[in-house]
């Protein structure tokens, strides 16, 4: 197994490489390359963890308990930033006006589970230090 992961490794580099390949002889015209070379790795990235889980949740169905936990926590801070999300709308660095609710909305709900998640990471570290610490 740790072989095919060190071939899948390389591949996908090779691929990232080829990918910048264009962006580096043509310049800026070619950074659609690298984006949907991008996307294509999210994509990879949500099916491996998605098809993962799910094989863990059928030999361990004990588990799946923490998953749907997990899951729910992520669903009310979606819930809750999309409250929180603005539809007003803003000026671009173009002089244009954007003002697509759907965009605005998204792009705020981005940044305040971003701000979310980044403030639960970082207490769950300092907890754990602390815990650490207080155990020594």
């Amino acid at each position: 197994m740790k072989k095919f992961s060190s071939i899948v490794m390389y591949a996908l580099l090779l691929l990232g490489l080829i990918s910048m390949l264009p962006a580096i002889l043509y310049g800026e015209n070619a950074v659609d390359t690298m984006l949907i070379y991008t996307y294509c790795l999210l994509g990879l990235g949500v099916l491996i963890a998605v098809g993962m889980s799910i094989i863990n949740i059928g030999k361990n169905p004990g588990g799946a308990t923490k998953a749907l936990i997990g899951i729910g926590i992520i669903a009310v801070v979606l819930v809750i930033s999309y409250f929180l999300s603005s539809t007003e709308p803003m000026m671009l660095a173009q002089g244009k006006l954007y003002d697509n609710e759907f965009g605005l909305i998204l792009s705020d709900m981005g940044i305040y589970t971003t701000y979310f998640m980044m403030a639960a990471a970082l207490f769950v570290a300092f907890m754990t230090a602390i815990k650490s610490s207080i155990k020594k």
